[in-house]
């Protein structure tokens, strides 16, 4: 993946980084290959299918965003904070929907993978959400669903999976990374490959990654282990920077849109990690 910190602006045919240059969509890493489990983006619906924004769906006033996988409303809250707005909370589970409701939250029971409403709110968020998604393919169409249900930008957060492989550099393990909820690990560089495979046809103008907070850790040492699980018994300790979670924002249609979400939704993120707009 791109090096922690970098940043690329470049036209919408390019994304050009240190570690990464794509001449064109033909290229093997530019597109996203069913072969791999990871959804082709002619899979995925075009920008045509996203131009009308669905009825209004909500019994109360627009909400600033949709909250996918809400939970029992932690999440909501979260949001609001970020959005400074009322929102509306959507869950599979019945039960976490009712909790929400119990506490005066707007909710409905609804599922990202199905979820038909389009253009229905300024924004879409799923905090912790991805990584209880069944693979790739689920992967790639929670994040369309979103696309589509917003009509600015999507903004995910999960824990950071990235860092795992330099904890373990140093002898150290996030407890948090073996929650058995887990079933997907979502990195930064699987939003890229999504949005390199996706933007023309969803009309994804911006996306940035950034690094939060840092992660409760605790030794990985292990009777008999030497040296470290990256597979060098004798390498160096890695000093880049590992953070708990992985913050994303992806935004449609217009430049203006993406820079009011990095300006509201980004800017409190600790550590900017990648950044690309089309121009």
């Amino acid at each position: 993946m791109l090096p922690w910190g970098s940043c690329i602006s470049v036209g919408a045919a390019e994304f050009v980084g240190d570690a990464v240059a794509v001449e064109s969509s033909d290229s093997d890493e530019a597109m996203v290959d069913l072969a791999t489990g990871e959804t082709a983006a002619s899979d995925l619906p075009s920008s045509d299918d996203t131009g009308g924004a669905s009825p209004p769906v909500f019994a109360n006033q627009e909400p600033a965003f949709i909250d996918f996988g809400c939970g029992t409303g932690e999440s909501i809250r979260f949001g609001e904070s970020l959005m400074r707005k009322p929102s509306f909370g959507i869950d599979i589970n019945p039960d976490r929907v009712a909790h929400c409701r119990d506490q005066g939250l707007d909710a409905a029971e609804a599922d990202v993978l199905t979820f038909a409403g389009k253009g229905v709110a300024p924004a879409a968020i799923c905090i912790d959400l991805m990584p209880e998604l069944d693979g790739r393919r689920a992967f790639d169409a929670a994040c369309a669903t979103m696309l589509m249900a917003a009509r600015d930008f999507v903004l995910c957060q999960h824990l950071c999976f990235d860092s795992a492989e330099i904890l373990l550099s140093r002898k150290l393990i996030a407890p948090a990374h073996a929650d058995k909820s887990i079933r997907f690990r979502p990195r930064a560089m699987d939003y890229l490959h999504f949005v390199r495979a996706n933007a023309a046809r969803l009309d994804i103008v911006g996306f940035a990654a950034y690094g939060v907070g840092e992660p409760k850790t605790i030794p990985s040492d292990m009777p008999g282990q030497d040296g470290t699980f990256t597979g060098s018994l004798t390498g160096p300790v890695r000093y880049e920077p590992v953070f708990r979670s992985l913050r994303v924002i992806m935004a449609r249609k217009a430049n203006a849109r993406f820079r009011w979400a990095i300006n509201r939704a980004g800017m409190a993120a600790d550590t900017p990690l990648m950044c690309w707009e089309r121009t």
